[in-house]
């Protein structure tokens, strides 16, 4: 910290609080129970139900890797997301190491359904931007998530 000047720290400071606000009213969001799904949600659990619906001949194996879950937590969920009768899993017949996901009709009303509430989110908290704002958000946060990446 002998190289931040205070500048730097009352940046660091203030990107703190709008992270910790921005994250605590997602996480709230997305870990409600809403009237039309009686199940509680979590960031992974939407995650998983999204890769299964987008990509029609879903693997374990590649689950495991596009979200950077352990195996084991893997596993844990979509056992959770099983009971829950939103996916069911599969073997192939050909090769009986791959284990393939689909929604079941109730995964994907689910999945709809979180999918409109994510988009009313999302709306939500840009409202408050002019769609230059938005653009310029938008360019910012590419920016910052690609630097992530190097």
């Amino acid at each position: 910290m002998d190289n931040l000047n205070e500048g730097h720290v009352n940046i660091m400071d203030e990107l703190d609080s709008i992270s910790e606000t921005f994250f605590r009213y997602k996480n709230k969001q997305m870990e409600k129970k809403y009237d039309d799904i009686p199940l509680k949600m979590n960031v992974n659990k939407y995650q998983i139900l999204k890769s299964i619906y987008m990509n029609k001949e879903c693997i374990v194996a590649d689950l495991v890797k596009k979200l950077e879950l352990t195996s084991g937590a893997t596993t844990l969920i979509l056992n959770k997301l099983e009971e829950e009768n939103l996916i069911a899993r599969s073997r192939s017949t050909a090769d009986r190491r791959l284990v393939f996901l689909e929604l079941t009709d109730e995964g994907r009303r689910v999945y709809d359904i979180l999918s409109k509430k994510r988009a009313e989110f999302l709306l939500k908290i840009l409202n408050p931007l002019s769609a230059g704002e938005k653009d310029e958000f938008i360019r910012l946060f590419k920016k910052i998530a690609d630097g992530l990446d190097q």
